[in-house]
């Protein structure tokens, strides 16, 4: 997965990429959600694709859709095993990421990829906080500094490690999204 800035035609969009080792290039995702000053600059994507890869159907995220939990319901919701998500996320929020990642992970019931990137770029300090949790929002891998390659060993399929009084997913009430999508035309 790679994360760069888009031109198409008059607009500009931060994307990302899923390259596949013998396909090339299989999927693009546009970041739906733009942090403060990115709004002046980028446009916003309007696309959640799942894609199928020989590991499983991974979704894609890019930074600031982490704190939106509707972006990572919905790739869950279009069948999305694993979501990956590259950011540049800065001081001071630390926190802020690691608390989505993990409910992100512990709402869905799906494992989720963190790439942060580490370092200054004035006036920005990215943090790191690199990471992958499991379904259950647990750290398989946290790299909180520094810049380094490390793995970890991901279970897509986590039947086996189901709490079955927790089936978030299959627990929503079917007319939430709707009378979400009313509430947010009622107060604009």
């Amino acid at each position: 997965v790679i994360s760069f800035p888009e031109i198409e035609k008059d607009k500009y969009y931060i994307a990302t990429t899923y390259i596949d080792a013998t396909r090339g290039i299989i999927a693009k995702y546009r970041k739906t959600h733009l942090f403060a000053d990115e709004q002046l600059i980028f446009d916003k994507g309007n696309d959640f694709p799942v894609i199928n890869t020989r590991f499983g159907k991974v979704g894609l995220m890019i930074c600031y859709d982490l704190e939106f939990p509707e972006v990572a319901r919905l790739l869950k919701l279009k069948g999305s095993e694993i979501i990956l998500i590259s950011t540049a996320n800065m001081s001071p929020y630390e926190f802020y990421q690691d608390i989505y990642l993990a409910s992100r992970a512990l709402e869905n019931e799906l494992p989720i990829a963190i790439a942060n990137q580490y370092g200054i770029n004035e006036p920005h300090h990215f943090f790191g906080h690199s990471s992958i949790v499991n379904h259950k929002g647990e750290n398989l891998l946290y790299l909180k500094d520094g810049q380094t390659t490390q793995n970890a060993n991901v279970t897509l399929k986590n039947d086996l490690d189901k709490d079955l009084s927790l089936d978030y997913v299959n627990q929503i009430h079917p007319n939430m999204y709707q009378k979400l999508n009313d509430a947010f035309k009622e107060g604009r």
